[in-house]
């Protein structure tokens, strides 16, 4: 009966150290598999853009800033008459990424820094670029993730609506459409646009209609984009799926000897 015991117990060590040993096994195949997927350290292409500067900045050649995963450039300003000038258009900035949905709202919203300087004279204009940076979008949401804008939506601010109201503008989304804003009642001063996804887009804010009496005070358009994960190539699957494997016999094999 000693003996019966002894074996016993020998043999429920035994089964402890094998399963234990298979453990570790599949914690380094799968440590292997999580090591060689693994995305390289991100190195952001262009200097985040800051908020409260002024468009003066932003306008110098060759200049590029970044806020979130979108490079902004190529900025131009065109203003006439008692309108602010390009140092007195301060940028705010709006930068809100929902990694649980996949989706990042990047923009700009332009300001006078000057008390009682609007938008009242025609034309008023300001023009850049903006281009996805998926080294970003992947650093936000995940290796392997790329990130494309599919919506836009622009507005600005005048006063107040009324059917006389003459301030408008439009918006301009190469590759995503146009935006047809005015006040001539509540609500029509924003408005949004959805277009297929694209990578990079020339925009242009461009203001219409105005005059001492119906001018804007501030103006702003913001791009949304979507998160799409990769599809895993072969390489990865076949990690994966040779993990899977291993765990399926480690589990197989106890299974037998219990």
């Amino acid at each position: 009966m000693l003996q019966d015991q002894a074996r016993s117990s020998t043999e429920g060590w035994y089964e402890t150290t094998k399963q234990t040993e298979n453990d570790l096994r599949l914690k380094h195949i799968l440590t292997l598999a999580t090591f060689l997927t693994a995305g390289a350290a991100v190195t952001y292409a262009a200097p985040a853009c800051l908020a409260g500067s002024s468009l003066s900045a932003y306008e110098a050649a060759g200049y590029s800033c970044e806020v979130g995963d979108l490079i902004y450039s190529n900025f131009t300003y065109s203003s006439t008459g008692a309108d602010p000038t390009n140092s007195q258009t301060s940028l705010g900035i709006d930068n809100f990424a929902n990694v649980a949905a996949d989706t990042w709202q990047v923009g700009f919203q332009f300001g006078s820094s000057v008390t009682g300087v609007t938008w009242g004279a025609v034309p008023m204009s300001v023009t850049y670029t903006a281009t996805v940076d998926q080294a970003a979008c992947a650093a936000e949401f995940g290796a392997g993730y790329t990130c494309a804008i599919n919506e836009a939506q622009g507005q600005f601010q005048d006063g107040s609506a009324g059917s006389g109201n003459t301030a408008a503008m439009t918006d301009g989304i190469s590759g995503g459409g146009l935006l047809n804003l005015n006040d001539l009642s509540t609500g029509n001063n924003t408005g949004q646009v959805t277009f297929p996804g694209i990578t990079a887009t020339n925009l242009s804010l461009t203001g219409g209609g105005l005059s001492t009496t119906y001018s804007i005070e501030s103006f702003g358009l913001d791009l949304y984009e979507t998160a799409t994960p990769a599809v895993p190539e072969p390489a990865t699957l076949g990690l994966v799926g040779g993990a899977l494997f291993a765990l399926g016999v480690l589990r197989r094999k106890k299974t037998v000897r219990a």
